[in-house]
């Protein structure tokens, strides 16, 4: 399915959208609008956007029409797994496809998706903390590098690379950039939120551009989109307030109506509601509500680290009676005998193909050498390896283990390794 991810309507589209409690007392018709604002919502589902904002309201939003996200391009899968990981839903499999696997397979040069755009970069580092993926992690570490270098001289970024900045952009590169682990004090978001101060209009709110010849009115997506990134950068929200603050600027274009549809925000005074208007109620509630991206991050349980197998010890002698009669039927009897009279670190030579564990998170040759074997045993429903040890082939690891008669603990040790080696000349001899 096709939608469309947006930070402003009509100027440019992130695919698939559908992509305050401040720190002094907001007043109590915040809380009373965007209870308003969530029963709009509900009459319009099946965007990631509304599943985060009523996420953000402490709902439960229905997610199986996220079931059949895919994307094309990196930008196709970031609000997907952004409201999935709100929702508390497990990217990795959910249900059965690895989005952050399919997300990270668009990393390429130092930069995530389209090289010309910078969106995929940032809500990509979103979608990636989101689940729960660290800041240290390569693909992490080296888009961040790749936005902030792409910062413009006065502070702003744009939503491609060498365009003119906006505070849309602006603020989810905030976002992303904290997200990834930097200080409200580092300098590309000191220098980010000066361009978005420097943008807010006397009424209090926000435009889009700024500098634009199409109009420098406030609305309310860029109005949310700043209030989120202030609450990001745990920003004094003081220090943003003109005649009226960025929140009651956001609060004046709320309809409320005893006709008709009631509870959205309309874009600018007097613009009505269309089809876009879910999604700019959407930016605002989570706003509102206190609420950043990500709004949600899904956290992934550790791995089970392996029993060290000692040279007859207890553990190589059980796992080697385990594996007795499967070693004698794969590998015949004349050769199965002399496998199983050695012990794990007899197995392991340097010069095997798995000479180095491999766990839960790591990237390189090795883990794109184990999930090629797990693929062509049928334990691994990928179509290529991606190089990336992440849930999917966890899983296929522990179902490795527990066909092979090996404690399923989904980290490749000794033991598990002398098993692959094994598995892996056998294969090559077919």
């Amino acid at each position: 399915m096709t939608t469309t991810l947006c930070v402003r309507r009509s100027i440019y589209f992130f695919a698939y959208a559908g992509l305050f409690w401040w720190f002094v007392a907001v007043p109590s018709v915040a809380a009373a609008d965007t209870a308003l604002a969530g029963a709009y919502l509900q009459d319009h589902l099946n965007s990631p956007w509304v599943t985060m904002a009523l996420v953000a309201l402490g709902e439960n939003p229905d997610t199986t029409y996220l079931q059949s996200a895919e994307g094309s391009t990196a930008i196709d899968l970031e609000a997907p797994i952004l409201a999935l990981t709100a929702a508390g839903k497990n990217p990795y499999t959910y249900p059965e496809t690895d989005l952050i696997a399919a997300l990270k397979a668009f990393y390429f040069e130092g930069q995530l998706g389209e090289k010309d755009m910078l969106n995929d970069d940032i809500f990509g580092i979103l979608a990636l903390v989101s689940a729960g993926v660290p800041g240290d992690d390569p693909v992490i570490a080296a888009v961040k590098e790749h936005i902030i270098t792409h910062q413009n001289a006065d502070g702003g970024w744009s939503y491609s690379v060498g365009g003119t900045n906006d505070t849309n952009t602006t603020a989810a590169a905030i976002m992303a950039l904290m997200a990834a682990g930097l200080s409200p004090d580092a300098p590309s978001v000191v220098q980010g939120l000066a361009y978005v101060r420097a943008a807010q209009n006397a009424d209090g709110g926000f435009p889009y551009d700024p500098q634009s010849e199409w109009g420098t009115a406030s609305d309310a997506s860029s109005d949310a989109w700043v209030l989120m990134a202030l609450t990001a950068a745990d920003t004094d929200m003081a220090s943003f307030s003109a005649s009226t603050s960025p929140s009651e600027h956001l609060l004046s274009l709320q309809v409320a109506s005893s006709t008709g549809p009631t509870g959205y925000f309309e874009y600018q005074p007097g613009s009505g509601e269309d089809s876009f208007t879910p999604v700019t109620t959407s930016y605002a509630v989570i706003a509102l509500s206190g609420k950043t991206l990500p709004v949600g991050t899904f956290v992934l349980p550790p791995p089970i680290p392996e029993a060290p197998a000692s040279a007859g010890g207890s553990n190589s002698r059980s796992v080697r009676k385990k594996t007795k009669v499967d070693a004698a039927l794969v590998l015949g009897t004349s050769t199965a005998p002399a496998v199983e009279g050695q012990t794990s670190t007899q197995d392991v030579l340097l010069h095997l193909p798995f000479s180095s564990d491999l766990w839960y998170g790591m990237q390189g040759a090795g883990v794109n050498q184990l999930q090629t074997l797990l693929i062509a045993e049928g334990f691994l429903a990928i179509a290529v390896p991606t190089g990336w040890f992440g849930p999917l082939t966890r899983t296929a690891v522990m179902q490795y283990q527990s066909a092979w008669g090996i404690v399923p603990t989904g980290l490749v040790g000794p033991v598990t390794r002398a098993w692959l080696n094994v598995r892996s000349m056998i294969i090559g001899a077919m």
